[in-house]
């Protein structure tokens, strides 16, 4: 599954790095992605997206202590789930300030249009 992330690598320390990572926690990545997103190929996409977000910028996880390795990924894994949950359910946050709508006195059909 991580293959593509594996190619963008520029050497082996870090792709055998990587892909021992993945190998030694893979079921961490799949619990955290399906306690959001409830489906198994969203899933492996968000882990998927994860470890290209990991190979396009190597310089980041492999400057951190290995001990904190994993966690950095659990968070990009974590991360990533969420924008696809959102993107999929299109969670947009309502701007419109209900205290400011009831004190202009307008109608109800103004302040619904509104």
């Amino acid at each position: 599954m991580i293959s593509a992330a594996l190619a963008i690598l520029e050497t082996d320390e870090q792709r055998n790095e990587l892909s021992e990572i993945y190998e030694r926690n893979i079921k961490t990545f799949y619990s955290i992605a399906f306690s959001k997103l409830h489906n198994q190929h969203d899933v492996e996409d968000a882990i998927q997206e994860a470890f290209l977000a990991v190979a396009r910028k190597p310089d980041l996880l492999f400057n951190i202590p290995a001990s904190k390795r994993v966690s950095y990924i659990n968070v990009i894994v974590r991360n990533i789930s969420y924008k696809m949950w959102n993107k999929k359910h299109k969670i947009y946050e309502n701007e419109t300030e209900l205290d400011e709508a009831l004190n202009e006195q307008l109608s109800v059909e103004d302040i619904v249009i509104s």
